[in-house]
């Protein structure tokens, strides 16, 4: 049977880009063994709980104060494999399995990332109803935190152009995001101020873009949004818990998973600490 540390290190080698045959994986029959063994089975199917953001949004924070709010959860930051932004792939397979699977011993299973957004009507199609929660940052902030990073990085990054490694370095994450330019639109590779203008300019489109989509889907959906600013205030506690339909006020109180690493790296946070 597997152990927790098991699991953490099947994941952590997806997040490497070690491949998965989808609902078809291995891992996902043994993963259910160990919670059949070590959890009891719920008589109805756990909440599913979807949090989107741009990134740069406090998702880390709203990960962990979930996982200290919900003690019957499995909720993740950026649980591998890595979605792709275009592919409705193996890897969206593999998590709705997973999330199917958990769902029989945890009351919520969720995750947390910007790359859930462009598949939400893939995972309620194939789960039923979910809850998804829209963490919102301002766009300033949210800007000059994805260019702060940029600028921390020893090779320069650009996730919203097609440049095939041309002017910018490859990234796994590049196909996690959408493309709003393609590699003929860029007039120089070679001017450093031309392309951290232009990498800007993305950076400040796909806020924008993201904004209006997720709040689109959350007014359609009657999902929740919440404002970064205020996230743990009071009131967004109590919304939340009527949101998720929890039966007493929710322990809501400022956390981070992301004390001890980069936020660059968050994806790699184990599921079972």
């Amino acid at each position: 049977m597997l152990t927790q540390q098991e699991i953490n290190q099947y994941l952590g080698s997806l997040a490497e880009g070690h491949p998965t045959l989808g609902r078809e994986d291995p891992f996902l029959a043994k993963f259910e063994a160990y919670l059949a063994n070590t959890l009891p089975k719920r008589k109805t199917l756990g909440q599913i709980v979807i949090v989107i953001g741009t990134g740069r949004c406090g998702s880390t924070s709203i990960a962990g104060a979930l996982k200290m709010a919900l003690p019957d959860s499995l909720m993740s930051h950026e649980r591998p494999p890595l979605i792709h932004w275009n592919d409705c792939d193996k890897r969206v397979e593999f998590h709705i399995e997973f999330m199917r699977i958990a769902r029989r011993y945890y009351a919520y299973v969720g995750d947390v990332s910007h790359w859930w957004l462009p598949h939400l009507d893939t995972v309620e199609n194939a789960l039923g109803s979910i809850k998804v929660i829209f963490l919102k940052r301002g766009y300033k902030a949210t800007l000059e935190s994805f260019v702060k990073l940029k600028n921390e990085r020893s090779t320069p990054f650009n996730h919203w152009i097609d440049h095939a490694g041309r002017g910018w370095s490859q990234d796994p994450w590049d196909p996690c995001y959408p493309t709003l330019l393609k590699s003929h639109h860029v007039m120089n590779y070679d001017d450093k101020q031309y392309k951290d203008e232009l990498t800007r300019f993305c950076i400040a489109q796909y806020i924008t873009s993201y904004h209006l989509s997720a709040q689109r889907y959350i007014n359609q959906q009657n999902g929740l949004t919440l404002e970064l600013e205020y996230l743990f205030s009071e009131q967004s506690g109590r919304l939340l818990s009527q949101y998720l339909g929890y039966e007493k006020a929710l322990y809501w109180q400022p956390t981070h998973l992301n004390q001890n690493a980069s936020t660059e790296h968050s994806a790699n946070m184990l599921l079972f600490a």
